[in-house]
């Protein structure tokens, strides 16, 4: 008798504790702008996917947090403040608060996914790249489900623009739903494989596909303004600069092409495959190569100016601030670099592969990390 009422006690017990870990609602949470500063955008208002960055802390930068998550978590990171958004190869959602070093909220929704999530008027839209759902509406403060989308599973992080979400699914589809009820406004089948993140800067959606097609889609309407065909595998997400496209291709080269009419400005041969999209700041282009080479190009004239190599492979793009250049590799390392030299200021190794693009938020720099790390520094005191 004694065993069936601890057994069922434990039972009852370890289901409040399922369920306790499966919550995410952040009551106290307020999104002061209509975008979310996810290091995915420019300046924290725009989807330009340019990794260029406000904020910077001055090295030596010191660990300060470490801990490990069900699943590693994506290539990146959404914050409002000091809550920090991540999913997990999973499928968690989680909310992390920078200022307590803490997770405040945890849900799974997903078996896995590989784009960070965006934040829109307390809402969290988050995609997934295999399970029931493509794309999934959150209330992060009534902590519930508003709407999703089943199937057209996808690796492309989602972009909100006036009401409206834009996301392309893994076969080639790019949808516009509202932002509230998911309902579809419009859909437009570019017939192609994609794996990588859309773009949107002055009405023009760019979607970069892994057949080497190149679309520039009017926001409004799904209609193709142009088409472009570089007979180059694509896996890197295109990035827009001063209404110029940056194209990186497998094959090694790298494209700048009119946003408005899809003419090819210039290009350069790398001969080495490259994965991650080029920063774009005022004067420079930074292209992280596979080989672990930083090449950094001259705007104008694609000329380089200076290079670095790192430890293994480029992880991601880079982070590029004022006066650094933060830089991560496959080889367990992020490097931070002088920015108008290339000088090596600081070598951070990790315990693990870097999987993420850093983000620099409130005095932390936060990257994720094999196996299932998040990783957090600040400046030396």
């Amino acid at each position: 008798m004694e065993y069936k009422y601890f057994s069922k006690l434990f039972i009852l017990i370890s289901i409040v504790y399922l369920l306790s870990c499966n919550k995410l609602q952040i009551n106290n949470f307020h999104q002061n702008s209509d975008q979310t500063t996810s290091q995915l955008l420019t300046h924290n208002f725009n989807y330009q996917r340019n990794t260029v960055s406000e904020q910077e802390l001055d090295p030596p930068l010191v660990l300060v947090f470490e801990d490990d998550y069900n699943g590693l978590a994506t290539n990146g990171f959404s914050s409002v403040d000091s809550i920090l958004f991540f999913g997990t190869g999973k499928g968690y959602l989680i909310a992390f608060d920078l200022n307590k070093n803490k997770v405040v909220g945890k849900k799974k929704f997903g078996l896995s996914t590989s784009a960070p999530p965006t934040i829109y008027k307390n809402i969290l839209y988050q995609a997934y790249d295999s399970g029931d759902y493509g794309l999934i509406a959150y209330d992060v403060v009534e902590g519930e489900k508003l709407w999703e989308i089943e199937n057209n599973l996808t690796s492309s992080s989602p972009i909100v623009v006036e009401n409206k979400v834009f996301y392309q699914s893994n076969q080639g589809k790019v949808y516009c739903c509202n932002f509230l009820t998911g309902e579809t406004i419009w859909t437009a089948d570019l017939k192609c494989f994609g794996v990588n993140s859309i773009a949107f800067d002055n009405g023009i959606i760019i979607s970069s596909n892994l057949d080497g097609s190149i679309f520039a889609l009017e926001y409004t309407s799904g209609i193709v303004l142009w088409e472009k065909s570089l007979n180059d595998k694509i896996f890197a997400n295109p990035v827009i600069n001063e209404n110029h496209v940056y194209i990186s291709t497998y094959n090694g080269y790298l494209y700048e092409i009119d946003m408005e009419e899809g003419n090819i400005i210039q290009s350069k041969d790398f001969g080495i495959p490259i994965y991650y999209g080029v920063t774009v700041d005022i004067d420079y282009i930074y292209v992280p190569i596979s080989s672990g080479e930083l090449k950094v190009l001259d705007k104008g004239s694609f000329i380089e100016v200076w290079s670095n190599n790192g430890s293994g492979p480029a992880a991601s793009s880079v982070v590029v601030s004022n006066n650094y250049v933060y830089f991560p590799t496959l080889g367990k390392h992020l490097y931070i670099l002088d920015k108008t030299t290339g000088k090596k200021l600081q070598e951070i190794e990790l315990e693990g592969r870097v999987r993420s693009i850093p983000l620099i938020i409130n005095g932390r720099l936060v990257i994720a990390s094999e196996d299932d790390n998040v990783n957090i520094f600040a400046i030396s005191k």
